[in-house]
């Protein structure tokens, strides 16, 4: 019986000219017969070089491939992003500058002359927009009441002839934001699972808000797989001046994620239906915890109501309905404010305290008298991070 014919390879050339030599000397070898030409003009050098210059690429691709799979050999951008977003990194490519802004409003004095008329000192909320001498746009990021007992209450006019205070300036604090809001609509037509939407602008830093036309929120969860977000709600209680507010789980079946690609922005939603907030995939606490007649056993005393809402579903898909959409735009890419810069109020909204025994006549005096000053320099970091970076956060999420 012959003995079994095996050719001698090597497995560990890789570029082009190891390949092509490593052809000649096989086709020499064992075709020494036919492969009598392999000058640089021939046929065969030809089909030999060929080979080699495929073999070289194949090489190339595979270690490429394998490098940028790893985290810590990747090094283009937006696979190191990708790899570090699968660790749970959220990459931010547009980043905002947040900082405190003094606030001022004028009010009149109250009728006996001491102190200012508590009509008049409401809040002014949030989404009040600023703009700085470089012509940047800044949004207040929470309610500022003026009411509260930490405002700084001065006289601001007085009487000439008396000497009585006719108005007060009080001056809070409030966090302020860079970026423009941009309200878009979007029409969604019928059900489809993992529904992705793209938004229209570039450079979007947050998405603020989406509602569908029914009222429904959806809000915005790190993974699909997160049902529960936090909520701030005011404090009522006695020490609301210091906890002016205070966190609450929220259950939101209706949620979606930001996904970037690139310059551009799209929502990423489940594959649930709102059918099936009606359907048996929802359980129904009279079957679960109640005792009924006829059935011995209970799952369990201390229920969870937000096992109502879960489901394998990723949250619900919007379908046929509109969506509204405010989101944020950084209009300049230096995002920063030096101190003193933010002074321009371009809308001031004021909720008062009494506003059915103002005359519109004085809430316009009020509104025009709004005043803003950030009294420290207001910096984000406007420069993205380097691969490096992003390495590290990847390995410290």
């Amino acid at each position: 019986m012959a003995k079994k014919f095996t050719p001698q390879i090597r497995l560990t050339s890789r570029d082009f000219n190891s390949i092509r030599n490593d052809l000649r000397a096989y086709a020499k070898r064992y075709y020494e017969n036919v492969a009598n030409d392999l000058s640089d003009n021939s046929y065969l050098a030809l089909d030999i070089d060929l080979v080699s210059y495929i073999g070289d690429n194949l090489s190339f691709y595979l270690d490429y491939t394998a490098n940028e799979i790893f985290p810590d050999s990747a090094v283009e951008y937006k696979n190191v992003v990708r790899n570090a977003e699968q660790s749970g990194y959220r990459f931010e490519p547009f980043p905002s500058s947040v900082g405190p802004a003094a606030v001022f409003i004028k009010v009149p004095a109250a009728s006996s002359g001491v102190g200012p008329d508590t009509d008049y000192m409401g809040k002014l909320k949030k989404n009040s927009i600023f703009s700085s001498k470089d012509g940047n746009i800044f949004s207040l990021l929470e309610d500022v009441d003026f009411s509260s007992a930490n405002s700084q209450i001065v006289v601001a006019e007085v009487d000439p002839t008396s000497g009585v205070p006719t108005s007060y300036a009080i001056k809070m604090y409030g966090e302020i934001i860079s970026g423009e809001l941009v309200t878009e609509t979007i029409t969604v037509g019928t059900f489809q699972k993992y529904l992705k939407l793209r938004l229209g602008s570039r450079n979007i830093t947050e998405v603020v808000s989406v509602f569908d036309s029914e009222g429904h929120e959806y809000k915005e969860v790190n993974f699909l797989t997160q049902d529960i977000v936090y909520e701030s709600v005011p404090n009522f209680d006695s020490d609301k001046d210091e906890v002016p507010a205070i966190l609450r789980p929220v259950a939101v079946p209706r949620r979606f994620t930001v996904v970037r690609e690139g310059v551009e922005t799209f929502l990423q939603f489940g594959h649930g239906s709102d059918s099936e907030l009606s359907d048996n995939d929802v359980l129904d606490p009279a079957n679960v915890v109640i005792k009924q007649y006829g059935r011995k056993h209970i799952t369990d005393d201390s229920f969870d109501p937000f096992k109502l809402l879960e489901g394998d579903k990723l949250g619900i898909s919007p379908a046929n309905t509109t969506l509204t959409i405010v989101y944020r735009v950084n209009t300049n890419d230096n995002v920063n404010a030096d101190a003193n810069s933010v002074e321009n109020v371009e809308r001031a909204i004021i909720e008062f305290n009494n506003p059915t025994s103002l005359t519109e006549a004085s809430k316009r005096t009020v509104l025009g008298a709004v005043e803003v000053l950030n009294e420290s320099a207001i910096s984000g970091d406007i420069t993205l991070p380097t691969v490096d970076e992003l390495k590290i956060h990847a390995l410290n999420v």
